[in-house]
């Protein structure tokens, strides 16, 4: 019910829309359910995506899916976060640099 006014707009406006939360700690909870309020944040949308730290190294961020349904599971995405010199601009850029798939899933 609550997201039934995004989706109207949503349709109206020929657009997605895209909610960014953010998980709790909780150890152990799978991570649909480590996000505070309502479980109809996650139950609605067609694709939920995790982001976080690769656990094997650092430097790496991987993008997994949580949820779909909407075709086959896509395997999960790394990359990195770099900058680069822009002197037109005259400040930094950052650039997300794809690094391949990883074996990982969301926890």
């Amino acid at each position: 019910m609550v997201c039934d006014p995004l989706k109207r707009i949503a349709s109206e406006a020929h657009c997605i829309l895209v909610a960014i939360r953010h998980l709790n700690k909780m150890n152990g909870a799978a991570a649909r359910y480590r996000a505070g309020g309502s479980i109809g944040w996650q139950a609605k949308p067609r694709c939920v995506l995790s982001l976080g730290r690769d656990p094997n190294n650092k430097a790496l961020r991987v993008l997994s899916s949580i949820k779909g349904n909407v075709g086959k599971a896509p395997r999960s995405a790394t990359f990195s976060v770099g900058e680069v010199d822009m002197e037109v601009c005259r400040r930094d850029v950052k650039l997300v640099v794809l690094r391949g798939e990883a074996p990982l899933v969301p926890t």
